[in-house]
């Protein structure tokens, strides 16, 4: 009987080991990014021996926060293709739902691996993504802690504001009508940083364009202009304000309009605590002094 009994101790614990060890698998050494937000990532999670392939966004310290670390990369795509993609012979491809879908499926029907990122619209999300991509580098702990530190320089910031009752009221605009409301990181951005979004409370989603009447009866006390654009965006900029009706608007004529970079208002990376910081800098200048080394 104690040999039986021995017999399916061992059994026991052999699959209780089985079970709980998680399955390995060789770190993806080939890596081939498809957004700008996950080159972000990649930059701040592995060796840069391991990507062979960035976008072109990377480089320009305009919309880029890598701009630095970009350069060591060999490969940069500007226009991706199945046949570029492939050529490099990637063991993990990163893309986003944004990505064009033909040249996914096509890559999936290659049998090359894909991971598919969905979730861009807010800290929450960005952090899963965070995650996600990291366990599938093989780079947890790494993925962990940049999510440690966005916790932490967010609440360095919310800790500031916390008292804050009065706060302003912001307008992303641009020449062309483009704003940003609800389910946008730009919505997140001016929350966490003690404004208020005014398209979000007007019930605005996403990114739409809206009137030029809406900006006058919403009125805001602040104007947000995106300082990246893929044409000049400082002759853009200089129109809009020129426009004879937006004279009337408290922003304007208070000389609060900012035109802040593209990479602090567009990430989808860890990098959008920046953005964050940059925000309360512009809003809460006595709370965020400029020699303030936190944030």
């Amino acid at each position: 009987m104690k040999y039986i009994t021995a017999f399916l101790f061992v059994i026991f614990s052999f699959s209780a080991t089985a079970l709980s060890a998680e399955p390995t698998s060789p770190k993806p050494q080939r890596i081939v990014s498809l957004t700008l937000g996950t080159d972000e990532i990649l930059l701040s999670l592995v060796d840069p021996l391991r990507i062979v392939a960035i976008t072109q966004y990377a480089s320009d310290p305009g919309i880029s926060n890598v701009s630095d670390l970009a350069s060591v990369i060999p490969t940069q795509i500007k226009h991706p293709s199945v046949e570029v993609i492939v050529a490099l012979q990637p063991d993990l491809i990163l893309a986003a739902s944004y990505t064009t879908h033909d040249l996914v499926q096509q890559l999936n029907d290659l049998g090359l691996p894909v991971l598919t990122l969905t979730i861009f619209s807010s800290i929450e999300g960005i952090e899963k993504n965070i995650r996600t991509i990291g366990r599938r580098l093989g780079e947890p702990k790494q993925a962990e802690a940049l999510i440690i530190e966005m916790k932490a320089r967010l609440k360095s910031v919310s800790d500031r504001i916390s008292e804050i009752e009065n706060r302003p009221g912001l307008l992303s605009y641009s020449l062309e009508g483009w704003t940003s409301g609800k389910e946008t990181t730009f919505d997140e951005i001016v929350t966490l940083a003690g404004g208020r979004n005014l398209a979000a409370e007007a019930g605005i989603v996403k990114s739409p364009k809206i009137s030029l009447e809406a900006v006058l009866e919403w009125n805001p006390d602040i104007l947000i202009l995106n300082a990246w654009q893929p044409e000049d965006s400082n002759t853009n900029n200089k129109k809009l304000l020129a426009h004879p009706a937006l004279q009337t608007v408290s922003a304007v004529k208070t000389g609060k309009v900012y035109s802040v970079p593209g990479k602090y208002l567009t990430s989808v990376s860890h990098f959008i605590v920046d953005g964050v910081e940059f925000m309360a800098r512009l809003l809460h200048p006595k709370r965020f002094p400029i020699n303030s080394s936190n944030p």
